[in-house]
């Protein structure tokens, strides 16, 4: 049985910014679905990890991870909690060898155990930037912050005139931190560099569609989602809640 937390389907954000260009693309289909598959671990220990914590995936329960994924059947899986890209393809290649997922991709992470951000695709790789190395600052604050994780853009090519800027988050988690309760802080300086660094994307690639997705962490009234959705500006580009218009207790997967 696949737990819930397992399926964190748990918000994913479209930037609403269609331009002529976009208009103009060939228009297709695709499915996209955000899975934190809960400690994708391999067999092999990383000595620049702390790895040895955490228990190595059992067999049963990454083929229970296959068959949903086979179930779900996305062209797109942007995947949080796994340890390396290999892990992540041997999942593609031994278990949904007929899936079509010849693309696969894991960024590095600045998180201590190796936990990391990927990504399973039908479509081609085109390019992927970590911002793991981004210095995090609020207004007020003189702390500063790195992405718990990353921010990782993967650029997917979706037709021979449209390409798709997809991000992938795994915002730092609810555990507090010293003089920040349930590490409010932290997630926000995520969410306010996230959209900067969308929003220059956007002025250097206008022409390619933009999609946010991952586990948040948080929930959609919370300060950090609502600063991504927010527009900033008058011409900001907009980002949108795309469960916005389903029941609520489809919003999030899990909450503790």
């Amino acid at each position: 049985m696949i737990r819930t937390r397992e399926l964190a389907l748990i918000l994913v954000l479209l930037l609403a910014c269609i331009t002529q260009a976009q208009e103009q693309a060939p228009r297709q289909q695709l499915k996209i679905a955000a899975y934190n598959v809960l400690n994708l671990f391999d067999v092999f220990d990383d000595p620049y990890t702390e790895d040895e914590v955490t228990r190595v995936k059992p067999r049963g329960e990454i083929e229970q991870v296959a068959a949903l994924l086979r179930q779900i059947d996305a062209d797109v899986i942007a995947f949080s909690e796994v340890e390396n890209e290999g892990v992540l393809r041997a999942v593609a290649r031994e278990l949904l060898p007929d899936m079509g997922y010849a693309y696969v991709a894991a960024s590095h992470s600045n998180d201590g155990r190796g936990i990391r951000l990927g990504v399973m695709s039908r479509l081609p790789i085109v390019s992927q930037t970590s911002h793991r190395f981004t210095e995090l600052t609020l207004p007020g604050d003189e702390r500063t912050w790195r992405f718990a994780r990353d921010f990782v853009r993967f650029e997917l090519r979706v037709s021979a005139s449209q390409n798709l800027d997809l991000y992938v988050v795994h915002f730092k988690s609810k555990r507090s931190e010293p003089d920040d309760p349930q590490s409010g802080r932290w997630r926000l300086a995520e969410a306010v560099a996230a959209r900067r660094i969308i929003e220059a994307r956007r002025r250097e690639k206008p022409g390619n569609w933009t999609l946010v997705a991952g586990d948040f962490n948080d929930t959609p009234e919370s300060d950090p989602v609502t600063h991504l959705l927010a527009r900033v500006e008058v011409d900001a580009p907009i980002l949108t809640d795309l469960h916005k218009d389903s029941p609520a207790e489809q919003w999030i997967t899990y909450l503790r």
